[in-house]
């Protein structure tokens, strides 16, 4: 009894006198130290795009989570920048709980007011919700894109020109309330249309970029893009111009049009039938780029017509003899 006990007092003083060392007894496991890291938050974007007339802006977080779990919080508040509140959005400040992945947004109200003031901008803001958190980016700015000073758009989807014509008005259009000034930027771009029919720059027209500005009130502008005539035949060549709102005060609708250059001939596809009940089709383009087909009808299987087209003064034509009073045709591209 007496033995067990200086054993136990013995083992005491020990541990007592060698806490704060690495090991003292055999066989003793360390006490491991905290490697649990914090979580750290960030904004998805240093920018973020919104049109006035929208409900809300969603503004997307991203976690990175530590060691200890995986969800975290993080809080989050607006300040006025050239954007005011409440007039032309609702302040937040809120806290955001987010769950591994790692990404979560919150809305950021937006108002219509009704005025035509260009581009407005909102202060966003991230900070730390509890200890042993990290903001890494912080700051992000939200842009207020205006709306009330209407929609621009092409007036049409293609537009065609003669190449000896020398150059092709676009005309752009202004819908909505036309009020106060609305500008918007344009450019030519290649259009991958069919192999051979893609209009070349310095060959066929010269390249543009520019920009159109609408004064209060107005609702129609054009541009113009200079064509030139190469020489030859048989070919339809197209360029894509492309309007883009790098002002903040543009709604855009229909952003592109096709611009189709013609080599001096006829600007549209041509399909009629004379009184001998011969179907004709011309096409001023080269020939390998359609078949037209033949079908039963109702439809069964198409089968391309035998007859061949002919290339003449750069216009391909078939002249085919209609059989049948249930025959159908169509041309395909």
């Amino acid at each position: 009894m007496i033995s067990d006990f200086k054993a136990r007092a013995a083992l005491l003083i020990c541990v007592l006198i060698c806490i704060g060392t690495p090991l003292c007894l055999h066989g003793a496991t360390p006490i491991p130290e905290d490697t649990t890291g914090p979580d750290v938050f960030s904004f998805s974007s240093a920018d973020y795009y919104v049109l006035e007339d929208a409900t809300n802006a969603w503004i997307s977080v991203r976690m990175t989570p530590g060691n200890r779990g995986w969800s975290g919080a993080v809080d989050y508040y607006s300040l006025d920048g050239t954007a005011v509140a409440p007039a032309d959005y609702t302040s937040v400040s809120n806290r955001l709980g987010i769950t591994w992945p790692g990404v979560k947004s919150f809305p950021v109200p937006i108002i219509l007011d009704g005025n035509v003031e260009g581009e407005e901008t909102v202060l966003l803001r991230l900070k730390p919700a509890y200890d042993r958190t990290i903001i890494s980016s912080g700051a992000a700015t939200l842009h207020i894109l205006d709306v009330d000073g209407g929609r621009v758009s092409f007036a049409n989807a293609t537009n065609g020109v003669n190449e000896t014509a020398g150059t092709a008005t676009i005309t752009l259009l202004r819908t909505g309330p036309p009020k106060g000034i609305l500008t918007v930027h344009y450019r030519s771009a290649a259009w991958a249309w069919n192999q051979g029919t893609t209009a070349e720059e310095s060959r066929d027209f010269t390249a543009v970029a520019g920009s159109v500005s609408f004064g209060d009130g107005e609702t129609n502008k054009t541009f113009s893009v200079p064509i030139f005539d190469d020489h030859a035949t048989g070919r339809v060549r197209a360029v894509l111009l492309l309007i883009a709102d790098d002002f903040g005060n543009a709604r855009i609708g229909l952003r592109e049009t096709r611009l189709e250059i013609y080599d001096d001939l006829p600007p549209r596809l041509s399909i009629s039938s004379d009184a001998n009940g011969t179907l004709q089709v011309s096409w001023p383009a080269a020939c390998a780029q359609f078949t037209l087909e033949k079908t039963s009808n109702p439809p069964a299987r198409w089968t391309p017509v035998s007859t061949p087209f002919t290339l003449q003064d750069g216009i391909c034509t078939v002249a085919e003899p209609i059989t049948g009073t249930n025959s159908l045709y169509r041309l395909r591209l």
